[in-house]
């Protein structure tokens, strides 16, 4: 392939060109395919064919990119290119990498999903840092949790900046603390376990800390301040020494001086919406749309601060307008926050994150908002790669210049920007498929829960969560096995999905184990107990350590070494439970007439009859005592 940039050599869609290759190599190959970029249109992108290549005509460095990584990927996949303009009417798409939860990108995994991110349309990426990123004279901010140095951070708004991707600091201010506040250095301003105590005046000398540290080592004045979910505000040491006061005055009070020193330090703030939508309603529901967003005597939002509002899993487009019109209605335009479901999860679920997302974005639209941002919360220790969320951020950007509900180009366009296979990759979301018809929820059918991670994580002793009779074995066997195939006689970026591929071989053999386990026992069928203990615990035992194996070497591809020892000790758990399993089911066949009080208690449902959707962390059904 032949890349022609016509412009200028100190235009920056040069550099941003060999950046993108970088990331994709092998594209320069001897095809015969060419591809001819020129700058100076005056809104959006032009593809037009030409013969065995494309000319790509576009206005800024984002549609160019776009454009240009939308005809690598239908020459690759077709050899040749469809006609088509497109313009998006969003000013900024956003999306946001939560590496926060265990999992930090090393610097080069970051670069290389901002540089996808640029190749599918994207203006800007946010970096969620609760306490990842370095705090002068603070040793303690991120202690042994991967924290990110200035230089590091540098180094990738640098690269960001070569894609014409504006890098925007977002982090916490008030809630989502409990990682800094574990230290006991940190007691003076604490309120409770994950809130900053308001009023405090050290509170605010370490949040001006704060927020020259995450602005500096970056060009962007933009910050995000966080102020999300402040559950408990003015509950701990500030009813202690003030006495109660309601909470939406106490987040009026510190917005008002956070955006203060935000103001102060040039920096233009941004925060989450969703307690004030809480404070409105009786039932402190963010999704009540029967009440008004606060009115500004009730909720003076400083004039420099944004609010984002993020709204994740409704598939009704009518519902996500009548929230974005809340705002409106109160004087506020925001910016609309859609999210890709990779929480509590092994892969990204990619099919239920289109289906909900798409209808935000429409709506955005509907409603004439100029921003919109895409989230990818790591939650449960951050377990899916955040690579795996690339499919849904294809789709988020093809809805954003599109405006239609899907793409016939998504699948070349993912093909352009990320080399992968999209059928492929989809079809990996099946590893949290509903486990039988009765567990798909009959109103939102396309969001799954994830029973690919509780299924793995789940007690193989106390086995806690009732099973579908059904032989759940071949469904998990037949994953892997098509997975395999498809990747084998894939493209070298398809090779993640072997991520996928392990877990489902675990469980094909721990389902078995679940659904045999206590019907077996219950019914003294020694021979049954026999098979279990001979033949299916210690192809668990094997399927779990070559895991251990994989995970820890695709963590280390993508990830700085901290927070893998989380799911280390999750699956180095699980050995020793199987362990304990293997030693208890040997002494019951020595003698069937001790109990195993475990097996003796009765399951009980975790949820009810359509229940499809609903998300179980480890820590819940790896044992109803804590074990945080």
């Amino acid at each position: 392939m032949q890349i022609t940039v016509h412009a200028d050599a100190a235009d920056p869609m040069h550099q941003a060109v060999a950046d993108a290759l970088s990331e994709l190599p092998g594209r320069l190959g001897g095809d015969g395919f060419k591809i001819s970029l020129r700058p100076g249109r005056s809104g959006g992108l032009l593809i037009r064919p030409l013969e065995r290549g494309a000319e790509v005509s576009y206005g800024t460095t984002a549609e160019g990119l776009r454009g240009f990584a939308a005809a690598m990927g239908e020459l690759l996949e077709t050899g040749a290119v469809t006609a088509r303009s497109e313009e998006t009417s969003f000013e900024t798409i956003t999306v946001m990498l939560d590496v926060s939860r265990n999992a930090v990108l090393t610097v080069e995994a970051a670069i290389g999903l901002v540089r996808r991110f640029a190749l599918m349309g994207a203006t800007s990426v946010m970096l969620y840092t609760e306490d990842i990123y370095e705090v002068p004279d603070e040793p303690y901010f991120g202690h042994a949790r991967g924290r990110y140095s200035a230089q590091e951070i540098t180094a990738i708004d640098d690269a960001a900046a070569r894609m014409g991707i504006d890098l925007i600091p977002c982090i916490q201010t008030l809630g989502h603390l409990a990682n800094v506040l574990q230290w006991p250095v940190y007691a003076p301003v604490r309120d409770n376990t994950q809130v900053l105590l308001v009023d405090e005046p050290r509170t605010y000398e370490l949040i001006r800390k704060m927020l020259e540290a995450a602005s500096a080592p970056v060009r962007s004045r933009r910050i995000h301040v966080g102020m999300d979910e402040t559950y408990g505000i003015g509950s701990g040491a500030h009813r202690s020494r003030h006495g109660s006061q309601e909470p939406i005055e106490l987040v009026n009070r510190h917005l008002r001086r956070v955006a203060d020193l935000c103001d102060e330090l040039g920096l233009q703030p941004m925060i989450w919406s969703d307690m004030y939508l809480k404070f409105a309603s009786l039932r402190h529901d963010m999704h009540d749309l029967e009440v008004p967003f606060p009115p500004k005597e009730i909720a003076p939002i400083p004039d420099n601060a944004t609010l984002v509002h993020w709204d994740y899993l409704s598939l009704d487009e009518d519902h996500y307008l009548r929230q974005i019109e809340r705002h409106q209605q109160a004087g506020h335009e925001p910016v609309f926050a859609a999210g890709v479901s990779c929480w509590s999860r092994l892969w990204s679920q990619n099919t239920s994150s289109i289906a909900a997302l798409t209808p935000g974005l429409r709506a955005a639209r509907r409603a004439g908002l100029s921003e919109v941002m895409l989230t990818t919360w790591g939650n449960d220790g951050a377990q899916a790669d955040l690579f795996s969320t690339l499919p849904a951020v294809q789709h988020f950007c093809d809805v954003a210049y599109t405006d239609a509900t899907s793409s016939p180009f998504t699948a070349a366009n993912f093909r352009g920007s990320c080399d992968g296979t999209l059928s492929t990759w989809l079809r990996a979301d099946e590893i949290d498929r509903p486990l039988s018809e009765s567990d798909a929820s009959p109103d939102h059918a396309e969001l799954f829960g994830n029973p690919g991670a509780w299924l793995l994580w789940s007690d193989p002793l106390l086995d806690l969560v009732p099973l579908p009779t059904v032989p759940l074995a071949p469904r998990f066997r037949r994953l892997a096995d098509d997975l395999a195939a498809a990747t084998q006689g894939g493209t070298a970026a398809d090779q993640i999905i072997s991520t996928v591929i392990d877990v489902a071989r675990v469980l094909e053999h721990k389902v078995e184990l679940h659904q045999r386990l206590r019907p077996a026992y219950r019914a003294g069928d020694a021979e049954a107990v026999r098979d279990i203990v001979d033949r299916l615990i210690p192809a668990v035992v094997d399927g779990v350590r070559s895991l251990r194996v994989s995970a820890r070497s695709r963590w280390l591809a993508h990830h700085k070494v901290f927070g893998w020892e989380v799911i280390d000790l999750r699956l180095g758990g699980m050995l020793a439970r199987l362990d304990t399993l293997q030693v208890t089911l040997t002494a019951w066949l020595s003698d069937p007439a001790q109990r195993i009080e475990e097996l003796d208690v009765e399951q009980l449902s975790m949820f009810g009859p359509g229940a499809g959707g609903q998300i179980m962390r480890h820590d819940r059904v790896a044992s109803p005592s804590p074990v945080n």
